[in-house]
């Protein structure tokens, strides 16, 4: 049975001002599926993010999300439909302890039972959070904060999670400890749409995988295909 399209972009274009970032860009995530954009620094990949949740302007085409076009819709309404966008820099509550932040992204879900049964589950995915759950999020690390800002979107009982970067600025043993929480939930099936960097640790997640350069796709496939693409390869994992 062919898997249905959670997230599909279509002919995406996004300028600021007089400045094109994304040029005729099509992605599809389906449901289920965990999706790696890949790309250096100022490909777009940000962009591409803030676009589809409404945070940057759309020049031309289209964001559907389950077949319904939420090309205009505004940012604060992404979550009430079922999508989290966990930003690069995180925009935690600093002053604030773990728990109240982790709660603050529960603000969309009604049923207490429901935000306990959140709350537990993001304690088992980075269990260092339970340990330092009354915590100010001010004093942690920056590693420590990612993982808050992962589990303060899970809060929400999101369909679809975008993530930006998880492990900007992070020491690789704080990345593999970052991935390893985003490996537990991809195995509990969430569809993700990952934006990052780091191509080795996207690649271990991905199912599929999008090469952004230029505000253009330049290559996509299963995470194979890319794998054993010698332009990847060479210019993505220093393989020659």
């Amino acid at each position: 049975m062919q898997k249905l399209s959670t997230l599909k972009i279509e002919n995406l274009h996004v300028a600021y001002g007089g400045a094109q970032i994304l040029h005729g860009v099509d992605l599809e995530v389906k449901d289920g599926e965990s999706v790696a954009v890949l790309g250096p620094n100022g490909a777009g990949k940000t962009t591409l993010l803030r676009a589809v949740t409404g945070l940057a302007p759309v020049v031309k085409g289209k964001v559907l999300y389950q077949d319904k076009d939420l090309t205009k819709l505004k940012p604060h309404r992404f979550v009430h439909e079922g999508v989290m966008h966990c930003l690069e820099n995180r925009r935690l509550f600093p002053e604030f302890s773990v728990k109240d932040n982790l709660m603050m992204g529960a603000y969309s879900v009604k049923e207490k039972a429901k935000v306990q049964e959140n709350l537990e589950m993001c304690l088992e995915i980075f269990p260092v959070l339970k340990e330092r759950i009354t915590q100010t999020v001010q004093t942690m690390s920056g590693g420590e904060q990612q993982m808050v800002s992962i589990a303060r979107g899970l809060m929400s009982s999101p369909k679809l999670l975008l993530l930006d970067e998880p492990s900007v600025g992070l020491a690789q043993i704080i990345k593999e400890k970052i991935f390893e929480g985003i490996a537990r939930i991809k195995k509990q099936g969430l569809t993700m749409l990952l934006v990052e960097q780091d191509t080795v640790m996207a690649m271990s997640l991905a199912d599929r995988v999008y090469i952004l350069e230029g505000g253009k796709i330049v290559l996509s496939g299963s995470r194979e295909e890319i794998e054993n693409n010698d332009y990847v390869k060479n210019i993505y994992m220093g393989v020659a």
